[in-house]
């Protein structure tokens, strides 16, 4: 188990790229169409990051896994890239099933970049240099402009590693997919989703389970743990305690944190759990009745017509009965 403090700074690095996608508190996103110039000069930036972290990856222990979907880099001696490979397959078909009949996900021709880094050094270096500073610094990231995942492999422990390669390929998936390249997304559907998705169970023959809160029962790095912590499960427990004492951000507290400073500060880990709690909500509660209104949320979102009062008006409850209504399903979630 993550230390509390550790994990509030490891929660804020995971997600600092969605943070810096956010615009200042008070100010509505909007979606900008780029000119050509703006895409030529953006293809440039791409092509020069993407050189410079595939320099920087091909160590003496460097390996690569291609599949359909992904390709999977590391200088981690330790890392089984096939089995990292293959469960980020079998998460790309969780994905796509979540939304099959529920919302049109946009094509992704190009293999996903997924960079794992065993040198902090070389893993540093990727960082933007105002970043690098940083003691504990970022453990992993999805960067939206480049469209690529790079992770620490040895800064959180082996068996939380699947849980954080998954939360971070979901980001990826979030934006590229159900967003679209260049729209933006609410802060708490960004860090909900992602979290959401890198907490739900993959049992041993590879499925994920929709809903199952748990591991990922897989090892990626060699002599380590198979994972399948329970920390989902704890910070759900956690969270629902902290309600019961009226200690927790409530609903719509949660829905209008733009604030990336508050969201990833002290009280991160809070912020985090309600989030992807309330993404289990929609998603589950009542059968599955008001995964349509998420569905109609996130398109609107993706336009820069989210917020806390249209998910009011695509769920069709005021802000007491969401937040009543989430408290009690927060309240029976139980173990699968």
């Amino acid at each position: 188990m993550i230390d509390v403090i550790l994990a509030g700074l490891l929660i804020r690095a995971l997600l600092g790229p969605a943070a810096a996608a956010m615009p200042p508190a008070g100010e509505t996103p909007r979606q900008v169409h780029p000119s050509d110039e703006a895409r030529a000069r953006r293809k440039s930036e791409v092509e020069a990051f993407v050189a410079k972290a595939n320099k920087l990856i091909q160590g003496n222990n460097y390996d690569i896994k291609s599949t359909a979907h992904y390709k999977v880099k590391t200088d981690d001696p330790r890392f089984d890239v096939e089995a990292g490979a293959q469960m980020l397959e079998s998460f790309r078909a969780f994905f796509d099933a979540t939304w099959a009949g529920r919302a049109e996900l946009l094509p992704c021709e190009e293999p996903s970049l997924i960079y794992l880094f065993y040198s902090r050094s070389s893993y540093r270096q990727l960082l933007p240099e105002e970043e690098r500073t940083i003691e504990l610094g970022h453990v992993g990231y999805y960067r939206p402009f480049f469209d690529a995942v790079a992770i620490h492999t040895d800064t959180i422990g082996p068996a939380d590693l699947p849980d954080l390669i998954v939360h971070e390929a979901a980001h990826q998936l979030v934006q590229v997919r159900l967003y679209g390249p260049d729209a933006p997304c609410s802060l708490w559907a960004a860090e909900g989703l992602a979290t959401y998705f890198g907490n739900t169970l993959r049992d041993t023959s590879g499925r994920f389970l929709a809903g199952s809160i748990g591991g990922k029962s897989v090892t990626l790095l060699k002599d380590a743990p198979r994972s399948g912590k329970r920390m989902g499960w704890e910070d759900a427990t956690r969270f629902r305690r902290a309600l019961g004492r009226d200690e927790a951000p409530t609903v719509d507290e949660i829905l209008r944190n733009v604030d990336p400073n508050e969201f990833y500060g002290s009280s991160a880990r809070e912020w985090y759990t309600g989030a992807w709690l309330l993404i289990h909500y929609l998603l589950h509660a009542d059968s599955g009745v008001h995964a349509p209104s998420l569905v109609r949320y996130l398109k609107r979102d993706a336009a820069g017509d989210g917020g806390a009062d249209v998910l009011y008006q695509e769920i069709g409850m005021s802000r007491d009965q969401l937040d009543t209504a989430f408290r009690l399903y927060v309240g029976k979630l139980k173990a699968k």
